[in-house]
This record gives C-alpha cells, structure tokens and sequence, in this order.
C-alpha cells in the first residue's frame, strides 16, 4: 500500500503569544497542522464563519485545543478578533454571542476569564499529548494522507520572516534536534 506524503505548510507570521495556556510555538505548530489537514482534506477549506455565517473572503480556523488540529472551527476575522478580545471587551464578545448564539454552538460556551486548557490537557495525558505531530499521527484515519517537511521551530522566529520555511529540514518525532551552536551552550544565547 502507497502512503500519500502531503507537505506540513511553513508559518510565516511572527510568534503568537499564549492562548488558553498554549504557548506561542504550540498555537504555530497548531496553525501549521490545521493548514496541513486543510490541503490532506481532512478539514474542509473554510466557506463561511461558524459564529456569523457570512461567507466572508477572509476566513481561516480557530483552535480552543491547538494539540488536536483536526478539530478547529472555521471563523472570519471580525469575529476571531473578538473572540480572542473577549477577555479585555466583554461586552463586544456577549453581544456578539447573543446576535449569533445557537443551541449548543461551540463559542455559546467559551469562558469570559482565561483557562488553561493546556495544563488540563497535559496533566490528563501525562505531557505525551504535547507532542502535537505524534498526537496528529495517532488521530488520522487508516489510508489518510500523512505530513511531510516540518514544524517550525524556536530558532525560526530569529531569522526573518521571509526566510521561514525555505529549508527542507525533515520533523522528528520526539525532541527537536538542537542546531551545533546551540547544544553546547547553556546559556541559550547565540
């Protein structure tokens, strides 16, 4: 039986800081995997917002837990902007909700004050759900497309954003392979 390769996309936005306890690089890891799964088809591309509907040009995925990015919600900006605001304005969040609140709908449930999901999660798993890419593996359905290339590392955020993702370096489950400067170093400085 043939496996089908598909390439994992680079990340080419500057580091995120954290959300719902997911550090910058777990969130681009995410994005990554999310943007993997779109081109597998396994995620549809998104058509239309899950919380206004509209079918906007500027559509993406939204993650509450970046370790399973198979399970991201499609969202516009408007309303990624105010989900992630929700914390500072409030009010613009509930106002937001009740326009557009289903039963049962995903952000009807999303906390007003910050969690960290992914302290719960880890603890849960014992750390080994932190693995992203392994976790991914675990998850795909038999004869599904698997990921090819790599996930962006710490090191990637130094050089400019242009240049990110320009290597061909394969992933490796487990720990990521330092760079000869860096592995001899304890300071962590370059």
């Amino acid at each position: 039986m043939t496996v089908i390769t598909i390439p994992i996309p680079p990340y080419r936005w500057e580091l995120l800081g954290p959300y719902n306890g997911f550090s910058g690089l777990e969130r681009a890891r995410g994005h990554q995997l999310t943007a993997w799964a779109v081109r597998a088809g396994l995620l549809p591309t998104p058509d239309r917002c899950s919380i206004c509907e509209v079918a906007s040009e500027r559509r993406h995925y939204h993650s509450e837990n970046y370790y399973d990015p198979l399970h991201a919600y499609p969202i516009c900006s408007k309303c990624h902007m105010a989900l992630h605001r929700r914390f500072r304005s409030p009010d613009r969040w509930l106002a937001l909700v009740e326009r557009h609140g289903r039963a049962g709908a995903w952000f009807s449930q999303l906390s007003l004050e910050p969690v960290d999901l992914a302290a719960e999660l880890r603890r849960a798993d014992r750390e080994a759900i932190a693995d992203i890419l392994a976790t991914l593996l675990r998850l795909l359905p038999p004869g599904a497309p698997r990921p090819s290339g790599r996930l962006v590392e710490t090191w990637d955020f130094a050089a400019p954003a242009e240049s990110r993702g320009s290597r061909p370096l394969p992933f490796r489950l487990g720990r990521p392979q330092l760079r000869p400067s860096e592995s001899n170093d304890p300071s962590g400085c370059r």
